[in-house]
This record gives C-alpha cells, structure tokens and sequence, in this order.
C-alpha cells in the first residue's frame, strides 16, 4: 500500500503543478525548473504503453495449445502430451522473438510432443521451427525451389538464420 499510496500522492501533486504550469504560476528559477519536470512527465503520461510483453496473443496462443494437448492419445492414437520442458522452451522461444517477426501457425508434433512455429508466404514459401524438450531448434525452409534446413540448440537467442529465413518467406 505505501507504494500506491506515494505514487497517488506525487500524481495528485504533480496535477497540482501541471495547473499552476498552465496558467503561468511559476515565476523563479527553481520554480520554472520544477514546472518544467512536470509538464515533461505529464507528456510522457500522454504517450501509449503497455504492460504485456511482445508476441502477448502468441503466448497465449502457446498456452492454450498446450492445454489443448496435455493428455497422452490426444491425437485419438499415442502422441504424448506437451511437456513442461517443451511448454518452457517454447515460452522462451516466443520471447525471443524480435516485435518485427509476424505471428506464425502452431502445431503440435504427434511423435514426439514438441511445438513447430509456422510461417507461410505464399504459395512454395514456408519456414517452420520445432522445439520440444530438449530446446533444440530443428529448422526448414521452402522458396520457391530453395530448400533449408539445419539444427541448432537454442540458449535464450535466437540464431540469426532463424529470423532472416522467417523474413525470407514472409516477403
């Protein structure tokens, strides 16, 4: 509570100031200083933020996935669910990813429960990105009559190759 109640009480002052500011109350040196500090954090109140972190709807996207298959047979034959591993590795993948990257496709892989991130560019223009437990990123790619692929043990970034393939398609 303390903290709620100092930031409610510097805005109620802050507001106080910023009407002063307006109509010319401040008239020293200190005083010009100080309106000038609030009117700058008054603008800055005026610009849009957002508390949720980058790719939001995609983790969501991730975690309704996952709830989705979390039971072994979930496919009516053998797959095996989701695990927590594949389900942590997949948030931290999602993370990852820069703002500038578009929301691909999921799936789930029925042989062995890992989550494939798809982007698809058009006809012959596709890359997807699969990762399960181990948080070994297994890639491959299609442009036309270009073809990719390779392996890569992700450790919190994402290799460039990645995000360049993904640009490639998505063009």
């Amino acid at each position: 509570m303390p903290i709620v109640l100092t930031a409610t009480l510097a805005l109620t002052v802050a507001a106080a100031m910023r009407t002063d500011v307006r109509t010319g109350a401040a008239i020293s040196p200190e005083g010009e200083f100080a309106s000038a500090q609030v009117t700058e954090v008054w603008d800055r109140f005026d610009g849009t933020f957002s508390f949720q972190p980058p790719h939001s709807e995609l983790l969501s996207e991730v975690e309704s996935l996952v709830a989705e298959h979390s039971m072994p047979g979930w496919d009516g034959a053998d797959a095996p669910p989701i695990s927590f591993a594949t389900f942590a590795n997949a948030r931290e993948f999602v993370s990852a990813l820069p703002e500038s990257v578009p929301l691909p496709e999921l799936a789930v892989d029925p042989d062995d429960g890992a989550i494939s991130f798809e982007w698809h560019g058009g006809y012959r223009k596709v890359f997807s990105v699969s990762i399960g437990e181990s948080g070994r990123l297994a890639c491959a790619g299609l442009d036309g009559t270009d073809q990719w692929y390779g392996a890569w043990t992700f450790d919190s970034e994402i290799p460039a190759l990645v995000t360049e393939s993904v640009r490639r398609v998505s063009v």
